[in-house]
Formats: C-alpha cells, sequence, structure tokens
C-alpha cells in the first residue's frame, strides 16, 4: 500500500498485516517487493505471489490458509521482478518474471472522502457541463460535473465528447510553473501555489514519483486543482470555449464523457449525428477508440476542433473506471518512459504507447496527426485550394474573400498553436481529404514531434511542421472536419463571435446536423 493522504482508514483489525507502510500509513515504502512469506516455527503463515491477477487490486495468497491481501493507492504491477532476464518483454507471456509490485509514498488514487452534503439532478435538468459555486469569505471554488441525458433519450442530435480522460491526466500538472512542457515558470494563481508545495494532493501523469519513477495512474478520486473554470487555458478550462461557443449559438447539446464511452462503447454516442471533440482529446483507450471508429461508419459527422488528439493508449481500471494508466513505451513527446520490459498495461494487458505505433495513427481516424508542439505564441491559416473546391461550398458559405484564417485569439494570439495536426498520406490521411487551409509563419519554438527523428535533426525551416485544417466524407455517408490545432477554439469568441472562424465552424455544424447523407467522392 502507499499513504495517499494522512488519516486514510484502512480498516486494520487485529491479525492483519501491512506491507510498505506504518500502521498508521505515515511512513512508506518507495521500491519493489517481491514473493514476501512469514514463517513461524518453520510453518508457512502465508506467502504471497504477486504475478498472479496483475490486473487487479488483490494479492494473492498461496498458503493454505488463503490470507489475500489488498491493495491500497494502485501502487504500480506488472513492473520486472528479480528475475526478468530480458527474453520477455510481455508480463503475460512469463508472470513469474514480473512478480514484484512497485510501491510508493506519494501513491494516490482515492482520497477517501466522506459524504458531506448530497443533492439529487432535477429531472428536468437537460444534459450539459456545470459546476457547483462554493463562496466562504473572499474566496471561491468551483466542482464541475457533467449531467447525461437519460438512457435511451436523447437531448439533441449533437454530442460533445468531454476528454475527462485527458483532465486526468494532466490533473494537478505542475509542469507549467517548473520550467516544463508549457514554457512557463512562474507560478501564476493560487492553485499553482498551492500545487507547488502540496504534493500530497497527487500527481499529473507528466511528473514523477518520489523515487524518480514516472507517475502511470491518475484518478478522479481525489482533489484536482485545475479542473476547474478560471484556470489556464489548457484541457478543461480551454474546453469552455467550446461550450460557452455553442451557449453562444443557442445550440442544444448532450454531453458524453470519456469514461461513459469506455464504459457503454458505441452505445454511448449511438443514435447522435454530430459529435464534437475537446481542443484536446489526447488519451484513449481502445474501447473509446473503436466505439469512435464504429460510429463514424455508421455515417457519424465528426467535428475535431483540436489538436494531438487520439495520441496515447490508455487503460481504465477495471475495479475502478475513475481511474486510468497510460505506460509511455518506446517513443513520443513525454515527460518520462517506461522502463524496458515494462510496456504493457496492467489494467488490459494490451501494448502502451502511441497509437500511432499501435496501427492506429489519428490520421486514419480524423484525417491528421500530431505534428508539432509549441507554446511561445500562436500563427494563423493560410487559405488552401481545397477551401475552393465544390465539396465544401457549404464551410466557406457567407465568409469574406480573405487568404488568411484565425489571425487572433485568446490562446498564443492566433487560431494556430500550442499542439498542431497535419494531413500526411504516409500515415493514413485519406487522400481524398480536402486541406481547406493550413497554417504558416509559426514562431521558432514550434518543433516537430520526436518521433519523427530517427537521428539528430538540424533547427531549421521544416515544411512538416504546420496545422492543416481538413474535411472529407466517409463511405457510410458521414463526415469529419478537423482543425489541427489545440488553439483554435480560443478563437471562435473573437469580436463577440463575429468572425471568420465562428463562421465556418457554424456551418460545418449546421450541414453536419443535417440528416441529408454525404455523398462520397470515390464513388463518383
Amino acid at each position: 500500500m502507499a499513504r495517499g493522504i494522512d488519516d486514510v482508514d484502512l480498516g486494520i483489525g487485529a491479525g492483519d498485516w501491512i506491507f510498505a507502510a506504518s500502521a498508521a500509513a505515515k511512513e512508506c515504502f518507495n521500491g519493489r517487493l517481491e514473493a514476501p512469506s512469514i514463517l513461524t516455527d518453520g510453518e508457512t503463515v502465508a506467502c504471497w505471489d504477486f504475478s498472479l491477477g496483475i490486473d487487479s487490486q488483490v494479492i494473492k495468497d498461496l498458503s493454505e490458509h488463503g490470507r489475500d491481501g489488498l491493495l491500497f493507492q494502485t501502487p504500480t504491477r506488472a513492473v520486472r521482478g528479480a528475475s526478468w532476464d530480458g527474453t520477455h518483454q510481455n508480463y503475460q507471456d512469463a508472470p513469474a518474471q514480473y512478480a514484484a509490485i512497485h510501491f510508493h509514498e506519494d501513491d494516490l488514487t482515492d482520497a477517501s472522502w466522506k459524504d458531506v452534503v448530497g443533492w439529487s439532478v432535477p429531472q428536468h435538468l437537460r444534459s450539459g457541463q456545470y459546476a457547483f459555486k462554493v463562496t466562504q469569505a473572499d474566496s471561491e471554488e468551483y466542482v464541475p460535473f457533467f449531467v447525461r441525458a437519460p438512457k435511451n433519450q436523447r437531448g439533441s442530435g449533437i454530442a460533445y465528447l468531454v476528454p475527462s480522460a485527458t483532465y486526468l491526466a494532466y490533473a494537478n500538472i505542475r509542469l507549467a510553473f517548473s520550467g516544463g512542457l508549457l514554457g512557463q515558470t512562474r507560478i501564476v494563481d493560487a492553485n499553482q501555489a498551492f500545487l507547488s508545495v502540496h504534493k500530497d494532493v497527487g500527481f499529473s501523469l507528466y511528473e514523477h514519483h518520489a523515487d524518480g519513477s514516472g507517475v502511470h495512474f491518475s484518478s478522479r478520486l481525489r482533489p484536482v486543482l485545475n479542473f476547474r473554470p478560471k484556470t489556464g487555458t489548457w484541457a478543461f478550462n480551454a474546453d469552455t470555449h467550446i461550450t460557452a461557443w455553442l451557449d453562444a449559438i443557442n445550440q442544444d447539446f448532450d454531453v458524453v464523457t470519456d469514461e461513459d464511452l469506455h464504459l457503454e462503447g458505441l452505445d454511448a454516442i449511438e443514435g447522435y449525428r454530430v459529435l464534437i471533440t475537446g481542443s484536446h482529446p489526447e488519451y484513449y483507450s481502445t474501447p473509446m477508440r473503436n466505439a469512435l471508429s464504429e460510429w463514424l461508419a455508421q455515417s457519424g459527422r465528426l467535428m475535431y476542433l483540436g489538436g494531438n488528439g487520439f495520441y496515447w493508449r490508455i487503460a481504465f481500471c477495471p475495479e475502478n473506471p475513475a481511474i486510468i494508466e497510460v505506460r509511455r513505451a518506446e517513443d513520443g513527446t513525454r515527460a518520462w518512459i517506461s522502463n524496458p520490459g515494462e510496456y504493457y498495461q496492467q489494467f488490459d494487458g494490451q501494448y502502451g504507447g502511441l497509437w500511432r505505433r499501435l496501427g492506429g495513427a489519428p490520421n486514419e481516424l480524423v484525417g491528421i496527426g500530431f505534428a508539432a508542439q509549441g507554446f511561445d505564441g500562436g500563427s494563423y491559416y493560410k487559405v488552401r485550394e481545397g477551401s475552393r473546391d465544390p465539396r465544401a461550398a457549404f464551410i466557406v458559405a457567407g465568409m469574406d474573400q480573405t487568404e488568411i484564417w484565425g489571425d487572433f485569439g485568446v490562446q498564443g494570439g492566433g487560431a494556430a498553436g500550442e499542439e498542431i495536426d497535419r494531413w500526411d498520406e504516409s500515415l493514413g490521411s485519406p487522400l481524398h481529404a480536402l486541406i481547406l487551409a493550413t497554417s504558416e509563419d509559426h514562431n521558432e519554438g514550434m518543433l516537430r514531434v520526436k518521433e519523427e527523428f530517427h537521428m539528430m535533426h538540424p533547427l531549421t525551416k521544416d515544411s512538416k511542421v504546420r496545422a492543416d485544417m481538413t474535411f472529407f466524407e466517409t463511405p457510410s455517408g458521414g463526415a469529419v472536419f478537423s482543425v489541427g490545432s489545440i488553439s483554435y477554439t480560443g478563437s471562435l469568441s473573437h469580436n463577440n463571435y463575429d468572425n471568420v472562424i465562428e463562421t465556418l465552424t457554424g456551418n460545418v455544424l449546421r450541414r453536419f446536423n443535417d440528416p441529408m447523407p454525404f455523398d462520397y467522392p470515390l464513388d463518383e
């Protein structure tokens, strides 16, 4: 077990034993344990084999006494044991070589909160994104929550697909004020100040435990200080640009979270004509990706309003789907790397890492995939010939004849920035996709993703550092519109929602919500 927060009630009674912590969980062990046993006068009282039930939080006792144990705070399994010799990379092929558990003093996946107030969702409350506002003296707090449509009763033909798994991946991220990925090096608000001195609320999937190992798990069952409005424009708060836009145009919509999509698969989204993603749907489990692919095959219309989407494969805990797992295997833009031999996810046994390396590049799903990353300001899109194709006439209807789209916005000053995606035939982008516009004139901090470098690469002008806005039809009469930029939705509200980005996005939404099938150009 590991200590999550002080005074956790472990339910310890007489005759119980604790591994890797003191009885009050005040002192905890950092490191790996394997095959502990208890002997009394030559008799085996208990012996635990951690190679059994790796996907669970149960440790099995092989003695005749059946003293099975329970793990607290999700220490890491599917890790190399003392007998690992490198001949096997998958723990399922040689469980005996993975008979260890890695414990950390700062593991936290369940804060064990006690209920202090209850509230029932009114039956008339429509599906959507809400928050409880709590005020005290001169401080305020928001507790966001999502309301689904009643089962088998869609409130709208449009659903906003909440990237809740990505919110968990970035939960309590500290890199933004520690010189990390986001390029900022100073504390700018009270939440960041709190996180900088409180490791006890747990980490994002971009950080390291006290012993230097990468954080594999995140959970919503703990304080998450950046899952709220009035924080930095990243993850949840950036996505409020989308819901604010839908409200501004009086568009009804339902919400479906990543957790819903993982647990229910196609059933969670079947019946919706249009799905709108968040600005950064980066983390996707296999059931989530399969469900979205099946939905698209049934004439679904997908609006991918972000960048760096569908990037990492993850797993949800089968016993508690509030917990997600990532294995950062082999390649990708990442803050830490999984140890050799530890690339397979403990929750579902699947090989972790980039979907691109697993035969499921984002380009095959949405036409574009992660190309570059930079946080020193945004840029704009330059109109391409694809926008003049008759197939795209509905997208540009009513727009001024301008060659530049989105040279404005609240995220970096432009619609193309932060993390951007491009069309790439070699990665499976559809050949019939129309490239409507392409970003240009990025700042020098916008650098191509490292998974595309095989050797050292000079920092020169790079034609593959670009965001491609694309549109393509599917054989079933559906369609996909992709913008290829996290910053894109930060431009929707410019000039009180009177701008080219809002116009073309609204045009797409209205046509996508029209039941008339799209013609598949390859049938002609």
